[in-house]
């Protein structure tokens, strides 16, 4: 039966009111290691296309890499990769010893980091709201999402008691590579439909 009162509005959820918090069980994106034998950019963009494009699941990459100052621990370099639409997945090298690095995506949300984020936010916007929300209300624009220059994304929450949809801005900060997303903040907006 349905409540004619919402649970959900804009105005209950407020920027200044909006919950912090970090998802640092979260390992966001996709790591692998690779050779470099002294080329790790060539290195690393085979790899990009050899094997990182179908982990990610978005379609053919065109990478183009750097290299990094020097070929020894902690060095770094990036890369970044066209995507036949036009987005852009940025990556970010590190050398592990003078032949091996590691590469993670660094404006890259998988599947599993998008659906950690949708029960954090659930959970963390439950008592804001004064009723439990289910993961399953919160619908996300892609399960694989690339993250622009500001770290946000919009998804959309229902609110089961009237039906009425509403944007849900998540905002990450951006990705510190390795290590996940620098913030989760969750702000309720606008009535949708």
């Amino acid at each position: 039966m349905r409540s004619s009162r919402s649970t959900i509005s804009p105005t209950r959820i407020r920027p200044s009111a909006a919950r912090r918090a970090f998802v640092g069980v979260v390992a966001v994106g996709v790591v692998i290691s690779g050779c470099g034998s002294k080329n790790a950019g060539n290195s690393a963009e085979q790899l990009i296309t050899d094997e990182l494009q179908d982990q990610i699941g978005i379609g053919p990459l065109e990478p183009t890499c750097g290299q990094p100052a020097a070929y020894e621990a902690g060095e770094t370099f990036t890369c970044t990769a066209a995507t036949e639409d036009g987005r852009v997945v940025e990556f970010f090298g590190e050398m592990v010893d003078e032949e091996t690095y590691n590469l993670v995506t660094s404006n890259l949300l998988t599947g599993e980091d998008v659906a950690a984020i949708r029960a954090d936010a659930a959970e963390q916007l439950g008592p804001e709201v004064g009723a439990t929300i289910d993961p399953g209300d919160i619908v996300c624009p892609d399960e694989i999402i690339l993250l622009d220059d500001t770290g946000d994304f919009t998804c959309e929450i229902t609110d089961t008691s009237t039906g009425e949809v509403y944007a849900l801005v998540v905002s990450t900060g951006g990705i510190d590579p390795g290590v996940g997303v620098r913030k989760l903040e969750y702000e309720i907006t606008e009535l949708l439909r």
